[in-house]
Order: structure tokens, then sequence, then C-alpha cells
């Protein structure tokens, strides 16, 4: 059961990682729309 959970989490935790980047790459790219508007 270990053994197919850290099987699991090797597969998970690098999308995990790409996602949470994209989301902060979008989030940062919100900020900088927002600032050229002002």
């Amino acid at each position: 059961m270990l053994n197919k959970h850290i099987k699991t989490n090797l597969w998970y935790q690098p999308r995990v990682q790409f996602l949470a980047g994209f989301i902060a790459l979008l989030r940062d790219q919100e900020r900088l729309d927002e600032r050229r508007r002002r």
C-alpha cells in the first residue's frame, strides 16, 4: 500500500507543481494588466 502511494505521489507531485506555477504565472499576468490600465 505504501509503495503504491509513493508511485502515485511521484506521478502526482510534478503535475501539482506545474499547476501551481501556472496559476502563479496567471496571477502575475493579471497584476501586470492592472498596472497597465491605471
